[in-house]
């Protein structure tokens, strides 16, 4: 289950779910958000993507740096 994996590095490095954006692009990714984390389809292979409890947002793209301003929203909102 990454759900309790993503706790487990939550607790370790003390960083609360808000301050994570966890970016998969699978089925096997889903449960992610079970930890409160922000979470990124990336070119969804096999995804529920519209599913929007599961996955907050989805792209689609050729290149992984279009994933930063989803990461620049994670920080706008930590000032």
């Amino acid at each position: 289950n990454k759900d309790e994996y993503v706790n487990i590095l939550l607790k370790k490095h003390k960083i609360s779910p808000n301050e994570l954006l966890f970016v998969g692009n699978g089925a096997n990714d889903e449960d992610v958000y079970k930890a409160g984390v922000r979470t990124l389809c990336f070119n969804p292979d096999g995804a529920n993507y519209k599913n929007k409890q599961i996955w907050h947002n989805t792209i689609f793209s050729d290149s992984i740096l279009d994933i930063l301003p989803y990461i620049i929203e994670i920080e706008k909102k930590l000032d």
